[in-house]
């Protein structure tokens, strides 16, 4: 494959080590917009949900899914972006709140060793 995406990728984690949200960002949009990869994606999640950009979190995240389905960390993401969502709605939109936790479920039901998802589960009546 392409050597530069990898380096991109450790660039862009560099980034986010140390909470430099905005460089992390560009990084990663111009990674994914080069190689669509699940770890590009997942990042590109994470840094939108730092920077409170939630949809675009959710779309990230989903993206990471759609390569991989099985991604624990993208299935974390999303169900932390659809919750936040859900709550921002004045929790009207329980669609959201039931996407979140199916998702936090079938993260647990590949890794069950994840006592902050559970807490999440516990906590959102899951």
């Amino acid at each position: 494959g392409d050597p530069v995406q990898p380096i991109m990728l450790a660039l862009a984690d560099a980034h986010i080590k140390v909470s430099n949200w905005n460089l992390a960002l560009t990084t990663l949009e111009a990674a994914t917009s080069q190689q669509s990869t699940v770890l590009g994606f997942e990042k590109l999640g994470l840094v939108y949900f730092k920077l409170k950009r939630f949809e675009d979190a959710l779309g990230a995240y989903e993206r990471a899914l759609a390569l991989n389905p099985n991604d624990i960390r993208s299935l974390n993401g999303r169900g932390a972006s659809l919750m936040t969502l859900y709550i921002r709605s004045n929790r009207r939109q329980t669609q959201m709140r039931e996407d979140a936790i199916e998702s936090w479920r079938r993260s647990l039901r590949l890794a069950g060793n994840q006592p902050r998802i559970t807490d999440l589960l516990q906590r959102y009546g899951g």
